[in-house]
């Protein structure tokens, strides 16, 4: 394959010569002839088999211009697989005219010879040679130009030949430059500079300078290169003298040779000389720009290089980043930005500092923002307005209020001054100026930019921070100022803000009428982010008839739809356990004109598949995403993370944040590392958790609220050893100290971010206190340390403003306490407790009022409470229940559980198997054990061979389907020592049937009432009952 593309000169190979385009054909003025008649004269020079074939291939269809001299023709050029010369396609000298008279003269020359179309390239030169002097003289001129666009060594050294055989006389710019092509071509620089020296003396021309200069930059020789640059006051004067450089960007690793050449060059001196850096400057700028390279440290070594080039024009630096983000080489961006810094004659313009600093805020790096900041004051003395909006915007996503007063305070001081006035004569100015230059330049819109007075925007993110964290009276306070301070109007957007903290905290009544406000304010009109914050409101309280009045009125209005809102539905879909219909609406968001990514509507549908433990539809769901290219965030990495996790397989979660992640560029979050230390948690593995606690603290990445909360539930796990080995009191007290520790530094900040775990849906300004005052608690508690509990308990009411003390009383407060009273047995306390429990409950499962403003309402349907709050009871009465049980109040509970049910709340199959088990052992309540076990638990008996396999340490050997059900709290079935307490209860009815009547009655009764129950009961193994 290689012979057939490099044998130009092969039988036919003379058409090579001729331009490549008819057009070019046409154009010039010494060629009249028509197409057709070339093909007819000379298609005898290719070869019949490989006319077609050759010219198939595609590197024959790419073809380079040379402008020299005027003609603007194109020619193919040909394949060399040399890698170290790279003189193939370089240094093909460009057709010249071709004539009709030099077509006749090869035409003659051939007929002279003798030869056919079939004649080889060497019997044409044997041929020559052995041919009459005169016949030489007439035509080596014309074979050495036919031969010059050939690539084979044997017909360079022809070349080589022909020219010696020239008289000076004969010699001709063109003869010249074939001779040098021909020597470089042997690798023979000398002789071809010699050649060059000698055109120049005779011609007083730099022939094939171009030619040499590409040779030497491209075998990186660059001595000679930077010889013949100072020799040559012509390329010398010419700052870009690299024209070919323009062809194709030089690789990086050519440009490190040179730059590399250039730092041994400096010898003693420190300094570098100018003409050593304006030889060098034009390859090293055009490789950084274009990023053609083998590897990023391979780029970073050349930036490295240049660093001590003091005599370096600034303006590369900013080239270098602007080309980088053309070429959307962002990581390589930032890295090359981080390598720059260090450079003492480091400067860019602000048009670079702002392209840096919007990729950090796209990546929400905030240590590289304030590394942008400081260069803004370093050079610029100042940031730009767009850059002071960059920075409040990110700092405030990320809650770090004390920044965002800083910035924000200097950006009102500069640009509190301005006036519409100011604006306008701004305006007026770059308009004037505007007209002049043409070139549309950006900083014509920064000027007018700079000169805005402030706005309602200006203050979103100050309020913004403040409702990250919850902080309600702080954005009241400011939203205020705005008014009376700055007579400043807000907007939508503030309004929308100031709506949605008052979702975060869960107070519902300002919430309402925040909503009303906007909507009866004639300045404003409500937005899709207005609506979507009623729709957050509403999948809090998974109240799916209200959902459904938002999107009505979002048509009644005419607002868009956004992602955001759908994603709201699919949640309140997903908590009312209505996961097929939650599965239609994301298909069908598919080909909906949404505002916002749709990714976050996938992972909400995910999420309500890892919960239920159904691995099958969140594989499928993956699946889906995959095939209608739906892009993985980092949101839907942690929902298949948490998936694996909560199915006790933490290991594969690990794969998926180590390599999974990486390899598809997705950046792990602190939230991703929050899900797999919960699943190291779940299987108690305590190794992997210290070694990934251990990369969070040393990968910089800021603890939270979440990582925070999983590490204190490490140190109390009974059989924690995260730390070192110890008694439990021992491990409370690592407990307390960590506790202590994580309080004495809280921050609001640390549960800025959206995504926690172990939080639940509590109002955002208690939530931080609550969770962990409530576990010490209760952990506290259940280690018999019930003094120091209830004074932790205490001692969270100071947390809690007097005006938030409800709202502070959560449902996990709650339960600590009642666990603390219960091991006291204040009975009294654990019923307050419990009155409070159900009030509290009923308080959180009641539906929304009525949206106001609709044209139409529909009324929720009265069915209870909804799927989302029916265990929210669970936890409190299992305690209610075991201090019932105590003071044998059996009638008192029944009450309870009715009361429950009638509600709409349930219980969880620990409660019920609880439940049955404490009826079993009372002799009057026996038909009321096997009557709530018969129709409670029964139909999700697996049989005792299952139970078999459990205590036999064969637990693995049970189906995955059936332990993944025995997770969920709601897939009910009868513990194995509930049937034993039932069997106990059974063993004793049949003893007294045969003496009292009565009891056979019953016994009959049990036998056709709750036929599962006793045919269970009777396949007992007799071992399990021997072991009872």
């Amino acid at each position: 394959m290689l012979e057939k593309t490099t044998t130009s000169l092969e039988p036919g190979a003379v058409r090579r010569i001729w331009p490549a385009c008819k057009k070019h054909l046409k154009s010039h003025s010494g060629l009249q002839f028509k197409s057709h008649e070339v093909h007819s004269e000379y298609t005898w020079f290719w070869p019949k088999k490989s006319l077609n074939h050759s010219t198939s291939f595609d590197f024959y269809n790419s073809e380079i211009v040379f402008p020299k001299n005027g003609l603007g023709i194109k020619i193919r050029r040909f394949y060399n697989s040399s890698r170290k010369l790279q003189t193939s396609w370089e240094l093909t000298h460009e057709p010249k005219n071709v004539s009709q008279e030099s077509q006749l003269d090869i035409a003659a020359l051939l007929k002279k010879l003798g030869l056919s179309r079939e004649t080889r390239t060497s019997e044409l030169w044997e041929r020559f040679k052995n041919a009459s002097e005169d016949v030489q003289r007439s035509f080596r001129r014309v074979l050495l130009n036919y031969l010059h666009h050939s690539t084979q060594d044997s017909n360079t050294e022809i070349i080589i030949e022909l020219f010696q055989m020239l008289e000076s006389n004969e010699k001709d710019a063109d003869i010249y430059e074939c001779a040098i092509n021909a020597l470089l071509r042997k690798r023979n620089l000398s002789e071809a500079i010699k050649v060059y020296n000698l055109a120049k003396k005779q011609l007083k021309a730099s022939i094939g300078l171009n030619q040499i200069l590409r040779f030497t930059v491209k075998n990186e020789i660059w001595v000679e290169a930077y010889n013949l640059w100072k020799s040559e006051k012509s390329i010398r004067l010419d700052y870009n003298f690299y024209r070919f450089v323009d062809e194709s960007v030089p690789e990086v690793s050519l440009a490190l040779s040179l730059s590399k050449w250039v730092n041994k060059m400096r010898g003693s001196s420190r300094e570098l000389s100018s003409d050593l850096i304006k030889f060098s400057i034009t390859i090293v700028e055009k490789a950084l720009q274009g990023a053609k390279y083998n590897g990023k440290p391979e780029y970073l070594d050349l930036l490295k290089s240049i660093s001590n080039w003091k005599l370096l024009n600034r303006e590369i630096y900013t080239n270098i980043i602007i080309s980088l983000f053309k070429l959307k080489k962002e990581d390589l961006l930032l890295e090359s930005y981080r390598e720059l810094r260090r450079n003492k004659n480091f400067y860019v313009s602000q048009s670079a500092l702002i392209v840096v600093l919007q990729i950090s805020s796209n990546r929400h790096d905030v240590l590289y923002m304030k590394s942008v900041l400081d260069d803004y004051f370093r050079f610029h003395s100042k940031p730009s307005r767009a850059a002071y909006r960059l920075c409040l915007k990110e700092f405030s996503r990320q809650g770090d209020a004390k920044t965002v007063h800083a910035l924000f305070r200097q950006y009102v001081s500069r640009y509190k001054s301005n006036t519409v006035e100011t604006l306008c004569r701004t305006r007026h100015q770059v308009s004037l100026r505007s007209k002049l230059d043409k070139s549309g330049r950006s900083y014509l819109f920064e000027e007018i930019d700079e000169a805005a007075p402030l706005t309602a925007n200006d203050f979103a993110p100050l309020l913004h921070v403040h409702a990250r964290r919850g902080e309600v009276e702080d954005l009241e306070k400011i939203f205020n100022q705005m008014k009376i301070t700055y007579e400043i109007e807000p907007d939508i957007l503030c309004w929308n803000i100031r709506l949605s903290v008052y979702m975060k905290i869960r107070d519902i009544d300002q919430a309402y009428h925040c909503f009303e406000e906007i909507l009866e304010n004639q300045s404003l009109r409500a937005d899709h982010y207005t609506l979507g914050t009623m729709m957050a409101l509403c999948a809090y309280k998974a109240d799916l008839t209200r959902a459904r009045d938002i999107f009505r009125m979002a048509r009644e209005m005419e607002i868009p739809i956004s992602a955001a809102m759908v994603n709201c539905l699919v949640t309140c879909l997903v908590r009312n356990n209505h996961h097929s219909e939650a599965d239609i609406v994301c298909r069908k968001s598919g080909t909906m004109p949404l505002t916002g990514a749709k990714t976050q509507i996938w992972n909400s549908l995910l999420m309500g598949y890892v919960l239920k433990r159904d691995l099958k539809n969140v594989n499928r769901t993956l699946k889906f995403m995959s095939e209608n290219n739906i892009e993985y965030d980092q949101d839907t990495y942690s929902a298949f993370m948490q998936a694996l996790a909560i199915t006790r397989q933490p290991y594969l979660a690990a794969r998926v944040l180590f390599e999974v992640m990486p390899k598809s560029g997705s950046k792990p979050t602190l939230f991703n590392c929050a899900v797999l230390l919960g699943g190291y948690l779940a299987v108690k593995d305590w190794n992997n958790f210290n070694r990934l606690h251990e990369y969070i603290l040393r990968s910089s990445k800021r603890q939270n609220a979440t990582t925070k909360l999983l590490v204190l539930k490490a140190a109390a796990s009974e059989d924690g050893i995260l730390f070192e080995s110890g008694t439990d009191s021992q491990k409370l007290i690592r407990s307390l100290s960590i506790f202590t520790e994580t309080m004495a530094s809280l921050d609001p900040q640390d549960i800025s971010d959206t995504a926690r775990k172990g939080y639940g849906l509590l109002p955002l300004d208690v939530m931080y206190p609550a969770v962990f005052y409530s576990f010490m608690a209760y952990i506290l508690s259940e280690n018999n340390e019930r003094k120091l509990a209830s004074k932790l308990l205490t001692e969270y009411k100071s947390w809690i403003p007097e005006n938030r003390q409800k709202a502070g009383e959560i449902m996990k407060i709650i339960t600590a306490l009642m666990s603390t009273l219960n091991g006291t047995n204040d009975v009294d306390g654990v019923s307050d407790c419990w009155e409070r429990a159900i009030s509290l409950a009923k308080e959180e499962s009641k539906l929304l009022s009525p949206l106001p403003k609709t044209e139409y309402v529909e009324e929720s349907p009265v069915q209870g409470t909804i799927y989302f709050h029916q265990l929210i009871l669970n936890k409190p009465f299992t305690i209610y229940m075991k201090s019932l049980v105590a003071q044998k109040k059996t009638k008192e509970l029944n009450e309870t559980v009715q009361s429950l049910i009638s509600y709409g709340f349930d219980l969880d199959n620990y409660n019920w198997n609880t439940y049955v088990k404490y009826l079993s052992r009372i002799s009057d309540y026996t038909t009321l054990a096997f009557q709530v076990c018969e129709l409670k638990l029964m139909p999700g008996w697996q049989g005792w061979r299952i139970q078999r396999r459990k205590l036999k340490g064969r637990r693995s050997n049970v189906p995955l389907e059936i332990r993944r059900n025995r997770a969920d709290p709601r897939s009910l079935r009868p513990y194995f020592d509930t049937l034993l307490w039932l069997g106990r209860r059974m063993i004793n009815i049949r003893a007294k049937a045969a003496e009292n009547p009565q009891i056979k009655k019953l016994l009959d009764l049990l036998r056709h009432e709750y036929p599962k129950t006793y045919m269970a009961l009777d396949g007992i193994p007799r071992s399990m009952m021997r072991r009872f």
